[in-house]
């Protein structure tokens, strides 16, 4: 009705305000989340790179890639977080990379408090059965995080968990960590490389089938930068993920399956420390000049069907192994139109 807001979300939220029980400042994320729930569009709740997906669509098939310690497992943590507890969207988590549990005690982290008991869920998926956790991000239905933490699983069993988690749970959005720890029957006919691009298509049927975005994540291999001056990942790289960066593959060209590319890059040093620094002072007490850079990691969207492409940056923060926005777009480039 109003930008987006319903009727009865707006009369519910001038009545708060009048009664005192909503503030001027807190009205603003009242409206926010009120416009979320109507719609069909999902919000990652970081202002700037919001701004320049305009909301992730129902059905995208989303790549988040990076180099190793870039930190894209713990910014795909961040995104889950974010829409299960201020969009109070529920969402689906298959972990291959750590167990379930070590994805709840990192939910509770973001959150800062305890949120118990946890539900367990049984479900059966091709001959066997998946003990899903069940992470309340809010007191309601909506807003669970369900954890699928098997160290093995392939894409029949991950479309029939999928499926369950979509007409059971009313999931919203499936993040997979990641694509190379994905299972396969393996097949004397086809090598790993038609198998890893035979999944990205399976991913993107699925999520045409269930009608909710997909976020895979991928690693890139360190060998793609080699050579470049600036070694910031590229859309080009994409077209790699079915070879680790060492050729070309006739059939791995996977990059037209994405709505939606992003990169997660960080410039050379660790999140602990940096490369010949470890303190991060000089002799003479002076702060090295990597200490503030070395928690920035940059999120590179390299291609998007419906926005714009661009850069933004989001800070670590170490205590709660989370990241926070910095700032606004770094670079904001026209919308993309490749694929």
């Amino acid at each position: 009705m109003y930008a987006g807001i319903s009727r009865r979300d707006f009369l519910a939220g001038m009545a708060g305000l009048v009664s005192g029980c909503l503030t001027a400042p807190g009205i603003i994320p009242f409206f926010i989340g009120a416009v979320a729930r109507e719609s069909p569009k999902i919000l990652t709740h970081f202002p700037a790179l919001d701004g320049m997906l305009g909301g992730i669509e129902p059905s995208e098939l989303i790549l988040l890639a990076g180099r190793p310690d870039t930190g894209k497992s713990l910014f795909a943590l961040d995104l889950a977080t974010n829409i299960s507890s201020i969009g109070e969207r529920s969402v689906g988590y298959f972990s291959l990379w750590r167990s379930g549990e070590w994805v709840h005690r990192m939910l509770q982290n973001r959150l800062q408090e305890v949120r118990a008991p946890h539900v367990r869920e049984s479900v059966p998926a091709a001959g066997r059965t998946h003990r899903l956790l069940g992470f309340p991000a809010t007191g309601k239905d909506d807003g669970v995080v369900w954890i699928d933490g098997a160290a093995f699983i392939t894409m029949e069993e991950c479309l029939e968990i999928a499926r369950w988690m979509k007409t059971r749970k009313n999931v919203g959005i499936i993040v997979v960590d990641y694509l190379q720890l994905m299972g396969c029957e393996r097949s004397m006919d086809i090598s790993r490389e038609q198998e890893i691009a035979d999944q990205v298509r399976g991913f993107k049927s699925m999520a045409k089938d269930l009608g909710i975005p997909i976020i895979l994540q991928s690693g890139l291999s360190r060998k793609i930068a080699y050579g470049r001056e600036d070694r910031r990942p590229r859309l080009a790289d994409a077209l790699l993920l079915t070879t680790g960066g060492l050729g070309g593959y006739p059939d791995g060209n996977v990059e037209p399956c994405f709505d939606v590319v992003m990169f997660a890059y960080r410039n050379g040093c660790r999140f602990a420390t940096c490369e010949g620094c470890v303190c991060h002072t000089d002799a003479r007490g002076f702060a090295c000049a990597f200490a503030d850079r070395r928690l920035i990691t940059e999120i590179i969207v390299a291609k998007n069907r419906h926005g714009a492409t661009g850069t933004v940056e989001m800070k670590f923060d170490p205590r709660c192994q989370s990241f926070v926005a910095r700032n606004g777009p770094t670079t904001v480039g026209a919308p993309s139109s490749s694929g």
